[in-house]
């Protein structure tokens, strides 16, 4: 037997080995494999298995298999052709962004001393409290949750807080156990919801339509168009739901994990350990671990960023874009530079699942394919719950000189008037500026020639604590004070601009009763 190896160069061509008499009955399309690649030993995927070789000379043979169990399904091997193919990247790149860089690497989970209280009479609490009085006080601490608690968290109580939890639970009034911690380095913890959610009849006909396709087991991608604040996560819930009761998986993407916690969060509530993340903060061993867990069946959804799409779940059932519009999901360098979202809709198609592109401003692209019946388009118009959005006022700062109150061209008389109120209904207010400092731009009013910082070429800003002039670029600052303009020698010089400091200043005066606290 004979393989044809593809290795991670920019180069499309394949190389044959011959396959030892050992390995025969385990390597298939898609085993990585180590092997001697001119004077260096490395790592190569196979792309192709033949009875035959073409090669007359010596073949060299597979040293042996990189990994112990089955790396990918065949459909994702379809995909990594697919990506080969569309992208013009060799396969061996593309297995190497697929595919995590050794599965070999140990990891083993940490795991953790969990208590969870147990309800008792009264007359068992008063005898601990007069025999054991640091292991009662540890009890009530215990019980102000209802959840299990980390034994760890109990340190502050007792030096050794094991020892004192096994002593309560001798006495019936608690239980300990072991749990172990999923590599989720952004340290998520969350409570188990329990509560029926009532969909509103938009949200119903977008999930009977999305259940509908799951049922029917068929590729089926919709854009879904719903407007901030409409309840997008609770569908994705109930897809998820439905997919997990059919024996399916799941996989949702994010445009950053690290940004959208919320939604992971949620996830975990609900599916409890059945949730995988995948994200960048994973170490290559974590990241080895979860790939091998996900192989083993031992996870059910997938959460993260782009790479989550080549998970390597079995019978995938939904893969849900969240945010699809977002660049983020763009892979510029390395190769292959890929778009997840156009790699999840191919996956689908191999899979035969359902894909939720949704957006509150969906992508041009996206819309295109829906006006050319290639995405079937579901619409959440209203917002979750009956909220409402917030009134907005637009203010022509220029044209309608009505507007200005006391703060000229600064503040608007209808703000300077808002925060009057707000402040009189004790409520708090946030004011965002885009700019630093006090002023700026440090000008001269006669030649007009502006204070540039000698390294970057740009502007200085005048700081007015210090009475600095500093460069947000480099760093470069300046603390004597300009008393006159270097180019024409005019002491005319000009703060314009505002900043942080200069509203602040206007805040101040205009309310000194108001705590103020300014971030920038």
């Amino acid at each position: 037997m004979f393989a044809d190896v593809a290795f991670p160069i920019s180069n499309f061509i394949t190389f044959t080995y011959k396959i030892p008499k050992n390995l025969v009955h385990d390597v298939k399309i898609g085993s990585r494999v180590n092997v001697q690649f001119g004077p260096r030993k490395t790592q190569g995927i196979i792309t192709e298995l033949n009875t035959k070789s073409s090669f007359a000379g010596k073949l060299k043979e597979i040293d042996g298999l990189v990994d112990d169990l089955p790396i990918m399904t065949q459909e994702l091997w379809k995909l990594i052709q697919w990506m080969s193919e569309y992208y013009l990247t060799p396969l061996g790149q593309v297995g190497k962004a697929v595919l995590p860089k050794n599965l070999s690497t140990r990891y083993n989970p940490p795991k953790n001393w969990m208590v969870q209280p147990i309800i008792t009479g009264d007359d068992d609490l008063e005898a601990v409290k007069k025999r054991a009085p640091k292991q009662y006080d540890l009890y009530q601490q215990i019980l102000k949750t209802e959840k299990p608690i980390k034994v760890s968290s109990l340190k502050e109580l007792a030096s050794n807080p094991l020892t004192g939890c096994r002593g309560l639970e001798k006495r019936g009034l608690v239980s300990i156990f072991e749990e172990t911690s999923l590599p989720d380095v952004t340290g998520f913890t969350f409570d188990p919801i329990h509560k029926k959610v009532e969909f509103n009849k938009h949200q119903k006909t977008v999930v009977a339509a999305i259940i509908q396709s799951l049922d029917s087991k068929n590729y089926s991608p919709f854009l879904l168009h719903g407007v901030t604040g409409s309840g997008k996560t609770e569908i994705y819930i109930e897809a998820v739901r439905h997919c997990l009761d059919q024996s399916r998986t799941a996989i949702i993407l994010l445009p950053e994990i690290s940004l959208t916690p919320q939604i992971a969060g949620r996830f975990r509530a609900v599916f409890g350990d059945s949730i995988a993340l995948w994200h960048s903060k994973l170490t290559q061993a974590q990241r080895s671990w979860t790939w091998k867990e996900i192989c083993k069946g031992s996870f059910k959804v997938v959460i993260g960023a782009r790479s989550a799409v080549f998970a390597p779940l079995k019978d995938l059932g939904l893969i849900v874009i969240d945010e699809e519009q977002e660049s983020s999901f763009r892979q510029d360098a390395p190769a292959p530079r890929y778009h997840a979202r156009d790699v999840a809709l191919m996956r689908a198609t191999y899979e035969g699942s359902s894909v939720v592109l949704s957006s509150a401003t969906p992508s041009l692209e996206s819309y295109y394919n829906y006006l050319h019946k290639k995405l079937t388009y579901l619409h959440l118009p209203e917002r979750f719950g009956g909220a409402k959005y917030p009134q907005v006022h637009l203010v022509d700062m220029l044209g309608d000189q009505e507007e200005s109150g006391k703060f000229g061209q600064i503040i608007s008389g209808l703000l300077q008037d808002k925060i009057e109120d707000r402040l009189q209904k004790k409520e708090q207010i946030i004011l965002l500026q885009n700019r630093r400092g006090y002023s700026p731009v440090v000008r001269c009013g006669d030649c007009g020639e502006i204070v540039m910082c000698p390294q970057c070429k740009v502007a200085l800003t005048y700081h007015r604590k210090g009475s600095q002039l500093i460069c947000h670029c480099c760093g470069h600052f300046e603390t004597k004070q300009r008393e006159a303009c270097g180019s024409c020698k005019s002491p005319n010089m000009k703060y314009s601009g505002t900043g942080t400091q200069r509203v602040e200043s206007l805040i101040e005066e205009t309310f000194p009763d108001a705590r103020l606290g300014r971030l920038d």
